[in-house]
């Protein structure tokens, strides 16, 4: 279980906005990413995350290892993550991060990524350090729906909140994320596309034949 869940919280300080962060219209779809976790094994994974109004539901494909899936509620304040294959879960509050300021700096260099023109941010930290490629011209809901499901997850410290903010606040989306801890990368995501559907609120909850524990302390961002 703890394989499953701290590969699944290497990934919660993943998943912008148009001029400074204001209120948008809740986008409604889904956004896929490629996930490579070297710690699972060597190959690239899809992660769909699919959003309506204040909630969203994270699919990520671990290779071997099964499924694993998020479920957040920024309304009621509560995520929940389960492993189905061994039919359990955790679940925990959530609480504002992004209140302060981070070390991101821009680095100048520009890569296209997914046939969009991305810049390099930079932010590090005791624990790992963080790459973020991200590009502007998406729309604006999108970026903003994204933006608050980054800063929602649940292995974020204020430090990479913080930075998610002030990347959503120049109006740009990360489409690129690179985690290296002591060196070594842990982590990859790139963004591959996103779509506009309806999608039924069944998707967005948590299945109710699940054992939930709490979130351990360690699992969970702090400052």
């Amino acid at each position: 279980m703890k394989k499953y869940v701290y590969a699944c919280a290497s990934i919660f300080f993943l998943l912008a906005i148009s001029g400074p962060v204001r209120a948008q219209q809740p986008f409604e779809g889904t956004v896929t990413w490629s996930l490579h976790l070297p710690s699972i094994d060597d190959e690239s994974h899809p992660s769909i995350v699919s959003f309506k109004g204040e909630r969203s539901e994270m699919d990520m494909d671990m290779g071997v290892q099964g499924n694993i899936k998020t479920y957040l509620d920024d309304a009621k304040k509560k995520v929940y993550i389960v492993v189905a294959a061994l039919g359990r879960g955790m679940t925990s509050d959530l609480s504002p991060k992004d209140t302060g300021k981070s070390n991101l700096k821009a680095t100048g260099k520009t890569q296209t990524i997914a046939g969009h023109t991305a810049q390099e941010f930079v932010l590090t930290g005791p624990k790992q350090d963080v790459t973020i490629w991200a590009s502007p011209g998406f729309p604006p809901d999108l970026c903003q729906t994204v933006y608050r499901n980054m800063r929602d997850q649940p292995n974020n410290d204020s430090g990479v909140a913080n930075a998610f903010r002030e990347i959503s606040s120049k109006g740009m989306l990360p489409i690129k994320i690179v985690v290296t801890q002591a060196g070594d990368t842990a982590l990859t995501m790139e963004f591959v596309k996103f779509e506009r559907k309806s999608l039924p609120d069944s998707l967005f909850v948590p299945p109710a034949n699940i054992n939930y524990q709490p979130i351990p302390a360690g699992m969970q961002g702090g400052e």
